[in-house]
This record gives C-alpha cells, structure tokens and sequence, in this order.
C-alpha cells in the first residue's frame, strides 16, 4: 500500500500512537496521510483511538470503499480489538 489515511482520537496519547505507527509505515515505503482531504489517494484506512473512533473511520471509509483497520487505545475495544503493540 502506498498510501494510508488516519483518522485519531483527537488526544495527546492517540496523536503519538498515530505517529509510531506512521514510522513504521514509512520503513515499508508507505505515505502516511493525516489530512481528511487526502483520503481519496488512501489505499487503506487506520483508526487511532477507541470504537467510537472506528465507527467515526468506517463512516468516512465506507462511501470510499476502503479498507478499515482499528488500533484500540481504549479500555473495552469490542470493535477495534488490536492494540497498539500488534499494529507495529
């Protein structure tokens, strides 16, 4: 995938998250988008935060047909089950 959208919960813990995963990213040659206005390049779609993140994500990814994938930093995750330590 050369580009991956983000979508994160908007506080200092999920922002980092975010940025760590984007690194990682960056090592397989993807391009790491943050701004909603770049998603029509996404390939795929990542949502940093909790379910209610996920559920903001597949709002905006699902007209698109993207993919989605949730990286839980919330306590429950029925949705986005993955946490941070299984994404990178």
């Amino acid at each position: 995938m050369k580009n991956v959208g983000f979508i994160v919960k908007e506080n200092p813990e999920a922002n980092r998250s975010a940025k760590r995963v984007a690194v990682a990213l960056r090592k397989y040659g993807a391009k790491p988008l943050f701004e909603p206005k770049q998603f029509a390049a996404a390939e795929l779609i990542i949502a940093v935060g909790g379910d209610g993140t996920l559920l903001h994500a597949a709002r905006i990814a699902g007209p698109h047909g993207l993919p989605l994938f949730g990286i839980n930093l919330g306590r429950l995750g029925f949705l986005s089950e993955v946490d941070l330590d299984a994404a990178i």
